[in-house]
């Protein structure tokens, strides 16, 4: 007989799909590390007046070559609105972006972010859809708009969308004007708000740092219980 192997997800039941089978499927709860160092931010540069929008493609954005020009369209797309202020997570593309970025007040590129802080303050989220950084915005309730580039982005994407946490966008075709409109929507949303308080508080109650040891083991308990007839 054939035995599948578990799958581990990183992440609350809630998140996934509906399945109809679970069987080798667990669920790990949200694993988020909220107790970590965070570096340096000029804060005073925020007005606490102004909707905040966070930006972030993760810590390889790098590899994503229309990712400078998607963050130009981002900041084209908060700069004409003065009810809102951006923070853009560049990476790589810092130095480049503030080159291409005319210097404005409520425009903040950084080369690295304390993120858990700013979605503490941000009112949403444009991303790639990395599983860490979307499970970061459910945790402090951000809706999120994404632009995935790849690997497991466009699942994760889908199940953003599926839950009413946010919408999606194409990165790489995608103007300041469709981008401001799609921000605009979503947070006016009052689904998104609802969806978002609903998750929080599961993946608040699921944080999941000792579950993942623990459900393997009971697997393979049970494994070989089965293999023995016990």
């Amino acid at each position: 007989m054939v035995t599948r192997m578990p799958y581990l997800v990183f992440c609350p039941r809630e998140f996934d799909f509906p399945r109809n089978n679970l069987e080798n499927i667990f669920y790990a709860g949200s694993n988020i590390q909220t107790q970590r160092n965070e570096p340096a931010f000029p804060w005073d540069r925020l007005c606490a007046e102004r909707r905040l929008i966070y930006c972030s493609f993760g810590t390889q954005v790098g590899r994503v070559p229309w990712a400078c020009r998607f963050f130009q369209q981002v900041c084209a797309a908060v700069t004409t609105r003065k009810d809102w202020q951006l923070v853009v997570h560049a990476g790589d593309f810092c130095v480049q972006l503030k080159e291409i970025v005319p210097s404005e007040s409520r425009v903040t590129i950084v080369r690295t972010a304390p993120q858990l802080s700013l979605l503490a303050r941000a009112d949403a989220a444009v991303i790639h859809g990395g599983l860490g950084t979307v499970k970061e915005c459910i945790w402090h309730g951000v809706p999120m708009l994404v632009a995935p580039t790849g690997h497991d982005q466009p699942g994760n994407a889908a199940r953003v969308v599926y839950h009413g946490l946010g919408t999606t966008i194409e990165g790489r075709r995608a103007t300041a004007a469709q981008i401001q409109e799609a921000l605009a929507a979503m947070l006016e949303n009052t689904l998104h708000s609802m969806q978002l308080a609903y998750f929080s508080k599961r993946f608040r109650e699921n944080p999941g740092m000792t579950t993942a040891a623990d459900l393997l083991e009971t697997w393979f308990e049970d494994r070989q219980a089965k293999r023995t007839g016990g």
